[in-house]
């Protein structure tokens, strides 16, 4: 191995033991830009302190400072999360999204929960951020009730009935989740749900949805819109690179012998023999827990979606 790649790789493990250390080199980069940005300005209204520019999705990106204000955390019942009593978040409803509408108000939300989090964790706030992309969470800022419920009904299809996994009843504003499922399809399809109840006017009507990872291109375009809500909400596309590099070093991954070495596989030809697809490909690494003699959580584990749902995200990321 060249001395280069070398000190890559001792560089790489670095920072894996510490899961932070990309956020802090782009925070100071950040920071750097925001001190000279802010600098030259005349005296006015004060700059939002570090608090706010220190932001694991680096979503405050610009130089218009945040509007909302995080309320004061209450000193009675801190370690107890905070239910927000004020009026619900609100989004501005339209026929038809694109994906950067959709990524903004996703962008938005994330940005809101970094704010406001020690009003709604308390003295619990989450060390990892992935923890704080909580669809319990965010159906409450938007005036929702979250509710594990059985039997919420079945879907009548050309294979037969199937069970439904996911509810939204915008007259009760409660969205109900089917407890039957696994944990990672109950979470994508509550992001789901809250998708529908970010996007859309359900004119006070209840609406049903299956289990449903693989954003199929024939999905109704509303149901196309929540896959998509629920893809940026639970995968923000700068933690999913972040992390991506923090295993595997570079992007995108290509198989030569040194990957399929760190993989575990023999040499290349048999990788590839393995992984003919980008897909595929996307799916091994999106599963794998270990890599180059290390081993860590996945990364469908560590953002807690199914190997499927991550694989599409590690494709549409141009990360293979």
């Amino acid at each position: 191995m060249s001395k280069a790649r070398s000190v890559m790789l001792s560089m790489s493990r670095k920072a894996y033991r510490n899961p932070y250390a990309h956020i802090e080199e782009l925070e100071q980069d950040y920071l750097g830009k925001e001190e000279k940005l802010h600098r030259s300005k005349p005296a006015g209204p004060a700059v939002p302190g570090p608090e706010v520019f220190h932001n694991p999705y680096i979503f405050v990106d610009n130089e218009e400072s945040e509007a909302e204000s995080a309320p004061k955390v209450q000193s009675e019942g801190a370690n107890k999360p905070l239910e927000f009593t004020s009026a619900p978040y609100k989004t501005a409803k339209k026929p038809t999204y694109s994906d950067k509408d959709i990524k903004n108000i996703v962008m938005s939300l994330h940005r809101h929960l970094w704010i406001n989090r020690e009003a709604i964790w308390g003295s619990k706030v989450p060390t990892d951020p992935v923890e704080m992309l909580e669809p319990k969470v965010v159906a409450n800022l938007l005036g929702f009730s979250y509710r594990d419920e059985s039997g919420i009904g079945v879907h009548q299809t050309s294979d037969g009935d199937a069970d439904v996994a996911g509810l939204i009843d915008d007259s009760a504003k409660t969205i109900y989740i089917s407890p039957q499922f696994k944990s990672k399809v109950r979470r994508f399809t509550a992001a789901h749900e809250i998708g529908h109840a970010a996007l859309h006017d359900l004119q006070g009507a209840m609406h049903r949805d299956r289990p449903d990872e693989q954003q199929r291109p024939e999905r109704n375009p509303k149901e196309t819109e929540a896959d998509r809500f629920a893809t940026y909400f639970l995968m923000p596309d700068n933690l999913v690179v972040a992390r991506f590099l923090e295993i595997f070093y570079s992007r995108p991954f290509r198989i030569t012998s040194e990957t399929a070495f760190a993989l575990g596989v023999k040499n290349a030809n048999e990788l590839a023999s393995k992984c003919r697809t980008r897909r595929q490909l996307a799916r091994l690494l999106a599963s794998t827990e270990r890599f180059n003699f290390e081993h860590f959580e996945s990364l469908a584990n560590q953002f807690k979606v199914s190997t499927e749902a991550m694989a599409i995200r590690i494709e549409e990321l141009a990360l293979v």
